[in-house]
């Protein structure tokens, strides 16, 4: 074996693509009795002239398999695609819940009543996520080239809420994995009560969930 002209290799003589023919002509006598296969055969076109026509049967060889054997690789296509299909990655919301924010020993001695009246009023939500699909949110290339954007995981508070300074609504969380889990939490002030809050995962390639989070007393 030995490299010919720098761009094909050779066996014993004999370029790469002329065995591959050989192989594909012996594929077409074994599996359709050589129907794939029309020999070459002069034409008189009216404007060329003389031609020949023949080749490969491009429907029945080249593209698809021969008549007999359709049913059989349609099938096996079809249980691909499922197959691919229950691998996609899939984001899922696992729990999400509010909590009241609990003030550290000696926090109270050195605060103003004022100041104490606003912490009560101090909340956590805490979620926490995960991709339930066999496939990563994004695969290693995807991830390198930026052509996925990161998972992100989104807060709707009710009217009347506001996020404690320097948090933001909406939280990049990277790409999640198979059975990978992440918690996002946000701090938030809210003094009407009963109330919902609402969070959400959203990922380009694992789609989108949501889970309605209520809550009802301080």
């Amino acid at each position: 074996m030995r490299w010919r002209a720098g761009s094909e290799l050779e066996y014993d003589g004999y370029g790469l693509s002329f065995i591959l023919d050989r192989i594909v002509i012996r594929l077409n006598e074994l599996w359709s009795g050589g129907r794939g296969f029309k020999n070459w055969t002069k034409l008189n076109h009216r404007q060329p002239g003389e031609v020949e026509i023949g080749g490969y049967n491009p429907k029945f060889f080249r593209q698809n398999p021969p008549p007999e054997f359709l049913e059989e690789w349609a099938s096996k296509e079809a249980l691909f695609n499922l197959m691919l299909a229950k691998s996609l990655p899939q984001v899922k919301i696992l729990s999400a819940e509010v909590r009241p924010v609990e003030k550290k020993a000696g926090q109270q001695a050195g605060k103003l009543a004022g100041n104490l009246d606003k912490d009560k009023d101090l909340f956590e939500l805490s979620c926490v996520v995960t991709n339930e699909g066999f496939l990563p949110t994004a695969l290693k290339m995807a991830d390198r080239v930026k052509i996925v954007r990161p998972d992100w995981v989104e807060i709707r508070l009710p009217e009347g809420a506001e996020l404690e300074k320097g948090l933001k609504s909406k939280i990049e969380i990277g790409h999640l994995k198979s059975g990978e889990k992440k918690e996002v939490r946000w701090r938030f002030k809210m003094k009407a009560f009963p109330a919902e809050a609402e969070v959400s995962i959203f990922s380009t390639r694992g789609g989108v969930d949501k889970l309605k989070v209520p809550f009802t007393t301080q």
